[in-house]
């Protein structure tokens, strides 16, 4: 990140995003019986900052490199929420690093795209001190009711029992 970070925007920020989609503050509740999907209230999000030393070039980027490794190894855990960390590394006070880790459970490459969207307009609209605007959102619960219904109605093509013969 290229400018000034205002650490308590960005943690306004990142707690607007956990708000905002409730998967990231879901856990699955695997000792009951049967299973089931708990949704917590919206939550803060932990944030680490964390002062680099001020280098450039190729020592920056061993720095970075370093930091990612650190995140990746460690472990978002499915027991607690929200299913989202930040790490915001700052090399000086207009050089920083920011790294988002989310559980694998509830993102993918696609999703991840839209929790980095929601937290920049999150972020510039509280930086600006107005109300962020952006798409309507739908919940996880709400696709699933969706796709059930939606396959309920449109297996012409066997689809559904094919994948319920699979899986059984």
């Amino acid at each position: 990140i290229a400018g000034r970070v205002d650490v308590a925007v960005l943690q306004g920020a990142l707690d607007d995003v956990v708000a905002r989609h409730e998967l990231l503050r879901t856990l699955v509740v695997r000792d009951a019986v049967p299973p089931y999907q708990q949704v917590f209230a919206p939550c803060r999000v932990p944030l680490e900052v964390r002062e680099l030393p001020p280098v450039a070039g190729a020592g920056r980027d061993r720095v970075l490199e370093e930091l990612v490794i650190e995140a990746e190894g460690g472990a978002v855990s499915t027991r607690e929420v929200p299913l989202l960390r930040a790490l915001l590394g700052r090399f000086d006070d207009r050089d920083s690093a920011l790294l988002v880790t989310v559980h694998h459970s509830v993102s993918d490459g696609w999703s991840v795209g839209v929790i980095l969207r929601d937290l920049g307009a999150f972020y510039a609209a509280r930086a600006a001190g107005v109300a962020a605007v952006l798409p309507p959102v739908r919940q996880y619960r709400e696709y699933v009711a969706w796709q059930r219904a939606s396959a309920a109605r449109t297996d012409d093509d066997g689809a559904l029992a094919y994948w319920a013969a699979k899986l059984d």
